[in-house]
């Protein structure tokens, strides 16, 4: 077995607060939620709470600034449990870091502190009627 050196000791402690997470407050309702077709909003707050979510958000938007990897922590326990139905990866990874990059300032301070909390949730959309979800089928372009 490879041995793993991406991550530091600081890592390895959050993923055990986040595998506890895991178990307690997803483990035993996944299945419900994946029935009922929605993750209660609860949770994210939840996952907010405990620290999960978007933990490369800067201090002065409301995050802890830590770096990627501990969203990369995140993502890889809930994959271990098969859990797709909270969408913590599209949030942390892809929505909060475009407003954090590309926001105005008065966005990054509107959006980014409930993103962290769990009282906003972020998500991504982009389709177009050849393409579907399949972005590389996209054939839009932005011409001058």
């Amino acid at each position: 077995m490879l041995k793993r050196t991406l991550f530091a000791e600081e890592h390895i402690l959050f993923r055990d607060s986040v595998r506890k997470f895991v178990e307690q407050e997803i483990t035993p309702h996944h299945l419900q939620w994946e029935e009922d077709g929605v993750v209660p909003r609860d949770l994210w707050r939840k996952a907010g709470a405990a620290g999960l979510l978007c933990a490369d958000v800067p201090e002065a938007y409301g995050g802890p600034d830590c770096d990627f990897l501990f969203n990369v922590v995140v993502t890889e326990e809930l994959g271990r449990g098969g859990f797709t139905g909270p969408g913590f990866s599209v949030h942390s990874d892809m929505a909060s870091t475009y407003v954090a990059n590309f926001g105005s300032e008065e966005q990054k301070q509107r959006w980014l502190p409930g993103m962290v909390t769990g009282d906003v949730i972020g998500a991504i959309a982009m389709t177009e009627p050849q393409a579907g979800s399949d972005l590389r089928g996209i054939r839009t372009r932005a011409v001058r």
